[in-house]
This record gives C-alpha cells, sequence and structure tokens, in this order.
C-alpha cells in the first residue's frame, strides 16, 4: 500500500459527512485529549493528568495518539487485513458488517473487498479527537457528495464503494446499539484497538447486535479486561497475534462465535484459505498484500506463554459466565443448528514409500504376508483382509514396465477390514512407490498402526518413509492445520409453486404450479458454498467444465457459483427470455417481475448475471423484444437496462453499470464484435 502525508492520493470521499459535521461529532469530548499537528507527523497532547508523552519523532506520518503510534502506513494493511478477513471469511454466508472505532476508514475499505456484503456500517466513536484521524485518513480533502454516486462513495487506499454499500454514523458506540433496530443485526463487528474500552463496557450490547452465527473481532494493544468480557459472553474466543513493526508493538486479535458450525481458525490448511480468499474476496487485479494461508497460519501460532496466559483468562471467563450457553445462538442456518456433531474420534496415518523393491511391490502374495505379519505383531484383530492383482503375465509385465493409459498403474492394493478401523495398501512397481493408509478408532493403547506401518516399509525395503496422521471425528480448536474442505447445508429456499419440467424454449425449465404475485420470492438463499475461482474451475475435467457453464453463474469477474453434478435440481434450471418473469433483488433472492399465471414459464435474462465479454448464446425466446443473441456486454445497451433497472442486475455487473454511466473505466474487455450493438 502507497500512502504519503496530507497530501497523499489516497482518501475518504466526503459523502461520509461534511468536515464540519465530522469536527463537531467526534470533538464533543475533546478536554480528554487535544491534538496538534507538528511537521509531517500527527500527535497528541494529554491534560496535566496523563502519563508523560514519549518521543516519537521517527514515526513520521503516522496517527499518534497520547504519544502512542496506533497506525503507520508502512504496516496499515498489515493490521487491517488481520482483523478484517479471518472474520468475515469465518462467517460462512455474511451479509452486514459493522466497524467500530476511529480507525475505520481502513477496516471498512477491507471489508468491501468481499463481494457478497450488502452493507458496511461504520460507527466511528468519540474516543480520538477528529483532527487526529481525519488528518491521517484525509477525511475533508474533496468536497461532500450525494452517496449512490459511483464517482463520489467511499474511497480508501484503492478500494471505492460503487454501490453505496458504506454507511457512516458519527456516533458513540453505546448511543448507536441503543437505538439499533432488532431486525437490523450484525454478521461481522470489527472494533479497532483504540475502541477496545467502550466495546468492553458494552460487552452485552455488541454480542446481542449479533445475529445468530455473527462473529465479534476486537485488536487489542495493551492488556485489559477485554479477553475476560469475551469470554464470559462467547462459547468459542480465538486469538491471533500479530507484530507492527512500524510501531514497534504487538497487536492481539480477538475472534469469537456462539456457534460451533465455524471451522476453528486452527484446523484451517493453507490451501483451505487460499482457496477461500480466491472465491470469496475480490479486488481486481490486486492481491492482497499480507493475508493468506501462509500467513493465517502464523497469525494463530501463538507462543507458548501467551497460550498459556491466553487459556487462563478463558478459563476464568467461562467460570464466571453470565449467559446459558446451551441457549444461546447457534448459527446462521436452522438446518446447521437441529444437527449434532457426534461421531467416533480416532485417527488416520498415511505413509509415502519411496525406493521399494519392484518385485516385491508386484508380487501380491509377498505383500499380503507382510502386511499380515505387521498387523498381528500390533495386537490387531483382522476381521477380513483380501488383495487385488492380476494374474494375467501380460498385464503384469505393462504394470511392472510403466504405465497404463497414461496413469502410473497400479501393481497390487491389499484391504483389511480390522475390529479398530481399516488399512489400504497401493503399490506402484514401476516407481518403486506405495501409498498406505491405516485408520483407527481407539486411544492407541491397545493396538499400534504406527509398527504395522513401519513394518510393511522393511518388507518392502523402502529408503525412505514420509506421511502423517489426521484426527478423525472431531473438529477441536487445537486440531492440526489440515482441513481443506468444509461444507454444511444452507437454507436454500425454492418456492413450492416451481415445478420443473421439459421446457418448449430449451431443455428443462420451471414453470408456475400455481399463481404468481409481483415480488413474491422463488428462490432464496446464501452462494458462497459452491462459489469457486475460474481458475479452479480450469482445473477440473472437461465434463465438469461443461457442467458448470452451463448450470453455473457469474458472481464476479472470474468468480463463478459453481455447482457440482450431485446437487442439480429444478432450482437450476430457469431459462433465459430478454422479457424475463424472474429477477434478481441481491445475490441471494430471486423475486417475480410481475403477476405470473398458472402454467406460465419461470425466466431470468441471463445478461442480469453474466458479464462475461462475449457472446453467451443464439435465443429464440419469441419475446417481442428478442435480441437475437444474449451477450455478456448486453449490460451496455440501454434498453435492456431501462427495462429492468440497474437494481435488476447482480451486484457485479451494477457496479458496471454505475461506472460506465458516469464516465470511468470498467474492467472488462469489449468484444469487438459487439461494439456496432451498442
Amino acid at each position: 500500500m502507497t500512502m504519503q502525508t496530507p497530501s497523499k492520493s489516497i482518501s475518504l470521499l466526503n459523502i461520509l459527512v461534511a468536515t464540519a459535521a465530522v469536527t463537531a461529532g467526534l470533538l464533543h469530548n475533546a478536554g480528554v485529549l487535544t491534538v496538534s499537528f507538528n511537521g509531517s507527523a500527527l500527535s497528541t497532547t494529554a491534560p496535566p493528568t496523563a502519563a508523560p508523552q514519549r518521543d516519537v519523532s521517527a514515526h513520521k506520518d503516522c496517527l499518534v495518539v497520547s504519544g502512542t503510534p496506533q497506525l503507520c502506513p508502512s504496516d496499515e494493511r498489515m493490521w487491517s487485513e488481520s482483523l478484517t478477513h479471518p472474520s468475515i471469511l469465518w462467517h460462512p454466508s455474511p451479509r452486514r458488517v459493522l466497524v467500530v472505532g476511529p480507525l475505520g476508514p481502513a477496516l471498512v475499505a477491507e471489508s468491501l473487498r468481499h463481494f457478497t456484503l450488502s452493507e458496511v456500517v461504520w460507527v466511528s466513536g468519540s474516543s480520538v479527537p477528529s483532527a487526529a484521524t481525519t488528518s491521517y485518513f484525509d477525511l475533508d480533502t474533496l468536497p461532500a457528495a450525494g452517496k449512490g454516486n459511483a464517482t463520489h462513495n467511499f474511497t480508501y487506499d484503492g478500494v471505492h464503494d460503487v454501490l453505496g454499500r458504506v454507511k457512516v454514523v458519527h456516533d458513540d458506540l453505546a448511543h448507536y446499539l441503543a437505538g439499533l433496530d432488532e431486525n437490523a443485526k450484525f454478521d461481522v463487528i470489527l472494533a479497532d484497538q483504540l475502541t477496545t474500552p467502550d466495546v468492553t463496557a458494552h460487552m452485552d450490547r455488541v454480542s446481542s447486535a449479533l445475529a445468530p452465527g455473527g462473529v465479534l473481532s476486537m485488536a487489542v494493544t495493551t492488556e485489559n479486561d477485554a479477553l475476560l468480557a469475551i469470554a464470559q459472553r462467547f462459547k468459542r474466543v480465538q486469538i491471533g497475534e500479530q507484530h507492527l513493526p512500524a510501531v514497534g508493538k504487538r497487536v492481539l486479535f480477538y475472534y469469537a462465535t456462539n456457534t460451533d458450525l465455524h471451522l476453528a481458525h486452527q484446523s484451517m490448511s493453507q490451501e483451505y484459505v487460499n482457496g477461500l480468499i480466491r472465491r470469496r474476496i475480490f479486488d481486481g487485479a490486486e492481491d492482497l498484500d499480507h493475508y493468506d494461508g501462509e500467513m493465517h497460519a502464523r497469525l494463530f501460532s501463538l507462543p507458548l506463554g501467551l497460550r498459556k496466559q491466553v487459556r487462563k483468562t478463558v478459563a476464568k471467563g467461562v467460570a464466571t459466565s453470565t449467559i446459558d450457553r446451551a441457549s444461546v445462538s447457534y448459527a446462521p442456518s436452522r438446518y446447521a443448528a437441529e444437527m449434532e456433531a457426534v461421531s467416533v474420534p480416532g485417527v488416520t496415518l498415511w505413509r509415502d514409500y519411496f525406493g521399494c523393491d519392484e518385485e516385491v511391490l508386484a508380487e501380491s502374495d509377498d505383500m499380503l504376508d507382510a502386511i499380515k505379519r505387521g498387523l498381528e505383531l500390533s495386537h490387531t484383530k483382522i476381521v477380513t483382509i483380501e488383495d487385488m492383482a492380476t494374474d494375467d503375465d501380460a498385464d503384469r509385465a505393462r504394470i511392472a514396465a510403466a504405465h497404463i493409459d497414461g496413469t502410473p498403474a497400479v501393481g497390487v492394493i491389499v484391504s483389511a477390514v480390522l475390529a479398530d478401523g481399516h488399512l489400504t495398501v497401493r503399490t506402484y512397481p514401476s516407481l518403486g512407490y506405495a501409498a498406505a493408509e491405516y485408520t483407527s478408532y481407539t486411544d492407541g493403547t491397545s493396538t499400534a498402526p504406527e509398527e504395522v506401518l513401519g513394518l510393511i516399509g522393511e518388507e518392502m525395503g523402502a529408503k525412505r518413509i514420509a506421511g502423517h496422521a489426521i484426527p478423525r471425528g472431531q473438529l477441536a480448536p487445537s486440531a492440526p492445520a489440515t482441513v481443506s474442505h468444509w461444507y454444511h447445508g444452507s437454507d436454500y429456499y425454492m418456492s413450492p409453486k416451481v415445478l420443473g419440467r421439459k421446457s418448449p424454449t430449451a431443455g428443462r425449465g420451471q414453470f408456475a404450479g400455481a399463481a404468481i404475485k409481483k415480488g413474491e420470492i422463488m428462490f432464496q438463499g446464501p452462494i458462497e458454498t459452491y462459489l469457486r475461482h475460474e481458475a479452479d474451475i480450469l482445473a477440473m475435467p472437461k465434463w465438469r467444465q461443461k457442467f458448470i457453464d452451463h448450470m453455473g453463474e457469474q458472481a464476479e469477474d472470474d468468480i463463478w457459483i459453481s455447482p457440482p453434478l450431485f446437487d442439480e435440481d429444478p432450482s437450476y434450471w430457469t431459462n433465459h427470455n430478454c422479457n424475463a418473469n424472474l429477477v434478481y433483488t441481491s445475490y441471494d433472492t430471486m423475486v417475480a417481475r410481475r403477476d405470473i399465471a398458472e402454467g406460465e414459464e419461470l425466466t431470468f435474462d441471463y445478461a442480469t448475471a453474466d458479464s462475461e465479454p462475449r457472446p453467451i448464446f443464439k435465443c429464440n425466446c419469441g419475446a417481442p423484444t428478442c435480441r437475437g443473441e444474449v451477450h455478456g456486454n448486453d449490460w451496455m445497451r440501454d434498453d435492456v437496462v431501462n427495462n429492468y433497472g440497474a437494481e435488476a442486475f447482480w451486484p457485479h455487473i451494477r457496479k458496471k453499470i454505475l461506472m460506465h454511466k458516469a464516465g470511468l473505466p470498467v474492467a472488462s474487455i469489449l468484444d469487438p464484435s459487439y461494439a456496432g450493438l451498442i
């Protein structure tokens, strides 16, 4: 990130509020701290009773409060990404985020990178004088402008709120929460370190402002009562740690929730975190500066002393808890709330054997005998065991030589059902390689899988053995970071009036089983479950790509809703029409655009969801306004936009429409063959 002093280019446009209003709203308790501006460094001077100020002259361009630097341009993104992204990605389908505190602009900008969010509310608070934050964040550099204009909405650090998703409230936290509507709760609440005392003092109100399954995240730079207050009110608390070099201090991040649905941060593999980032964060061609799977692993790898301290504080909070932990709001999904996670704990051990004797790998009898000996020596009861290998000499020769149909050929497979679990061994003679998987559902005191796997390696003459263990049947916060897949049921709704059958227009379609009123919800549910980045889709088999191309929908540039084949149902069979009777009102909801008669086919205009700059298909919908060819750039046509209204287009296209109308460049390549149509 690049940031300069008062003339720096990044800024928060004054759509937020006129400068005078900012000053008035945040200075009403300015007796606590007074602010002065010296050269290019911001500093504050406390009243005579405050602690002496230390020298901070080295912290040029930083936000300094009471002599202590709180934020510096060089590591601002490190701080904001660490607080924001683990919190929002922890929630399976977040829509509303509350940002609390004077350091809000950086957190708001990071939140806006999550394209499925519908609203980000920033409550600035009044704990820091306005002059400091106004100067640091450039709140007064541009004239006020109207909300909803693509050229004048919230803009900070290269992130532009084209859709007007940001709402700014210059008020103290307690007053704002006291007036919060019961139906306007938040999925994620982010609080900066300057607001920690306020959040702690009003923790009951803060926790009640969260929707079921909601996440509270706080940044803390000094030891205080925040962790104890959180542990008293939340079932699950996880701690991250980050050192900010420029300010020379450690920042702790507290992440709390009252649901067991969300996967523990420590259990997430780097692959899983990187996948979440690819499919749920969109920032054009720009990547995040710091947060990825590797940083995530470091963030939650706390030093031993800190872990002990955290566990002690959390245990005290649980012991003095003021809530009924069995009755707190559980999850955003009612299906998940109804299911108990009951399983049999165990462990799966994997072993890779390299440099093995190729002749042994090809002999099924030798492999079977070796495995039986290992199982017997480890006192493991065999229920059944068998080997699978060809008896044909020609096939055996091909296996020993190399590959079959371009794939490394399996020589022998031995599979055993055991009293405590199961064992499978596969050999690849042409590679001198074998692999074994041993799953045991015991406490490890009666059998010794390591002995079995070690003896197998010895019998095969393995020169090198590698492996790892995966806990089964549990997802404790302390579980190893090996989980790369996480799925839970979502409350997807399809109106009972929707019937699927053969369509006279194209293939299968949806039809009204009864009369439908304008505005009636036809489909509703979160889209996150099957989001995939285009790069991940292109790595799939061709038949999967073809299915996704037919059934999937574009959620952002290069990000698609990619349903698996096993999940197909009539909700995927909505055909196109150039004068459709269904429209989207958000990523999650599709409604009737007009009254629909019983038996009428249900349709939506594919151009309201797909903005790929290419022809999608030839159209024969029969509508008087039929365009003949549906194109990914149809959002540039005034007749199409005027027919439905910009609000009927998915947010990623509505953003393009607003920017295009404002004369701003749009990150989309115009198909030359399309230029004459607009």
